[in-house]
């Protein structure tokens, strides 16, 4: 660590990409190897810190903080490297030795029948020359070899782990060679200043009459970049995504709104000895994020399929450990309302080739059976309600056959946009509105009813319009279809499997949980609206792949247009 001086001019380049009024300001270099964060299983991290690191940090400031007179100052830059970064969330260790044991036991199956297969030659053999060879003694033989092959499945369990280390890992995130930079600049600088900023990174929520106070309130100029990022399930072969060379630039700010009466929650202190238990007050409000953010990336893939659920319910289960639940004793927020909460601005990205694998088989370790959906050259904008993909789109059919690596729908220069309307009680857009409530500061209205602070907030159903347009271009190539009748069943085996129930998963009064189901986001929905404009389309169905026999079609432009 290091501290670099103003006119060094660290993150100068920085700067003036970013077009900031400042051009130069004293920094802050650190330079880090590696970096491992592990969560071990059934460890309540978030209890731990939350609760009682974050409660003494507090109390510690509530104690020694004293009101300052000075000017405030403008920050210095923020330059932080890691070569490494390794995030493990642990994993149950009886699961870990069941699939070690299922898997030595599939091994130990297939060489036992390799045992078995010799020990029958030999017999043959001996029959040849004793014909007179009882089957008694036969029978003895394969006796001993089923007991030798028990002595050596005992002494293979027993040296399971001497050979090589336990799998420990749930998710593991794998990250290397990071850059992170965090600017500062007067034009971000100063509550009035950011509550315009804030304004103007979320328009299109409301701001309150009376206006907002803000007990934690920043802005910077942000820069991130990494190499590679890696995230895996379990052991699975296929990641469940992996990228590289990815890059993010833009204005992120963050504030949290001052607490209300009801808002504040009293956490008690222990000193000890002779001294009396002594408390704190903690805000009940969320940080919430504000960003207008660019976005480079030259890979990036993306998995899932129905054989992943369980494992991901299993993360979910293992999240409540790390991230701490709000003390509100409403109903807990589906993710789709948290991120509307939570976040608000404008993503955008550029992406030279963007893979999503939907995996078509409910083994988690076949790596034949997928659906790949493919973007080239493809800008992402997520905006508020509203979500467009702008590039070219192609969807094969990964199978162990001779239809694998089959482009069965190639889009080009298209258009794909996802518009949101959130049916809530209230405006969906007044986050500000919401205002969460300690257990002991319930309404006196909420005596006789359930009490839900995101009420008004909360949504109903979802309405989506989907559209999907090609543009007119110079090049050859347009919108075509090349179906098989193969492909066409290994759809319906797919659709199959999409539509089947998942296990519950860690759930009942075993495992402490009896908590109801969370709604998928697929039973969210009310009405949705597909439009479809094609300039031109090309559509081949063949019987089979040696036979030339089938249908097809070329037509000119085609739309149309699903009703609500």
């Amino acid at each position: 660590m290091a501290k670099v001086p103003k006119g060094v001019g660290l993150t100068r380049q920085y700067r003036a990409a970013g077009q900031l009024i400042q051009a130069e300001n004293g920094s802050w270099h650190v330079d880090i190897g590696k970096l491992y964060l592990t969560f071990p299983f059934s460890y309540n991290f978030a209890s731990a810190f939350n609760e009682e690191f974050v409660t003494c940090f507090k109390w510690i400031k509530k104690q020694h903080k004293k009101p300052s007179t000075d000017p405030p100052v403008l920050w210095n830059d923020l330059l932080i490297r890691f070569h490494a970064v390794r995030i493990e969330v642990g994993d149950d260790p009886f699961e870990v030795k069941l699939r070690d044991n299922y898997e030595l036991l599939e091994d130990e199956y297939f060489e036992s029948q390799k045992r078995l297969q010799v020990l029958d030659n030999k017999i043959n053999q001996l029959y040849r020359t004793n014909l007179l060879m009882s089957s008694s003694k036969v029978d003895e033989l394969r006796k001993q070899l089923q007991e030798k092959s028990a002595s050596i499945y005992i002494q293979r369990s027993r040296k399971l782990y001497q050979n090589h280390l336990q799998r420990t890992h749930l998710l593991l995130w794998e990250l290397e060679e990071i850059q992170f930079v965090t600017m500062a600049d007067p034009s971000m600088f100063g509550p009035e200043k950011l509550k315009v900023l804030i304004q103007e990174l979320d328009s299109d929520s409301p701001w309150p009459i009376e206006g907002l106070e803000f007990s934690t309130l920043w802005s910077r100029y942000v820069r991130f970049q990494v190499h590679k990022w890696k995230v895996q399930l379990r052991d699975f072969p296929q990641p469940l995504m992996d990228s590289k060379d990815i890059l993010f630039w833009g204005k992120l700010a963050a504030g949290e709104v001052e607490a209300h009466k009801r808002a504040l929650r009293t956490c008690e202190v222990e000193i000890g000895g002779p001294f009396d238990i002594d408390s704190v007050e903690r805000s009940l409000n969320s940080l919430k994020w504000y960003f207008d953010l660019n976005c480079d990336v030259t890979s990036l893939s993306v998995a899932f399929g129905p054989c992943w659920e369980p494992v991901l319910a299993q993360c979910n289960l293992s999240f409540e450990n790390i991230f701490p639940a709000s003390k509100d004793p409403s109903r807990p927020l589906p993710f789709w309302d948290k991120i509307r909460l939570l976040f608000h601005g404008r993503l955008c990205i550029a992406v030279t080739t963007l893979t999503h694998l939907l995996h078509a088989s409910l083994n988690p370790y076949n790596t034949t059976e997928e659906m790949e959906v493919t973007w080239t050259d493809v800008a992402i904008a997520w905006t508020n309600g509203k979500i467009l993909f702008d590039g070219d789109l192609d969807i094969y059919v990964r199978t162990a056959s001779k239809y694998d690596d089959c482009r069965m729908i190639h889009l080009p220069c298209i258009r794909l946009t996802f518009k949101l309307n959130w049916v809530c009680l209230a405006d969906g857009n007044d986050h500000h509105a919401v205002q969460p409530c300690a257990p002991d500061k319930l309404p006196e209205y909420s005596s006789n009813q359930e009490h839900d602070s995101y009420r008004a907030f909360r949504s109903q159903h979802l309405n989506m319009n989907i559209s999907l347009d090609t543009k007119s271009t110079r090049s050859p190539s347009y919108p075509k279809a090349i179906l098989y009748g193969s492909t066409l069943r290994w759809f319906e085996n797919l659709k199959l499997i999409l539509s089947g129930t998942t296990r519950p998963t860690r759930r009942g009064v075993l495992f402490r949980n009896t908590r109801p189901k969370k709604i998928p986001i697929s039973r969210h929905y009310k009405k949705i609206r597909l439009s479809i404009s094609l300039n031109r389309f090309h559509v081949c169905y063949w019987v089979s792949f040696s036979m030339q026999s089938g249908i097809e079609i070329n037509n000119g432009k085609i739309s149309s247009c699903s009703g609500k």
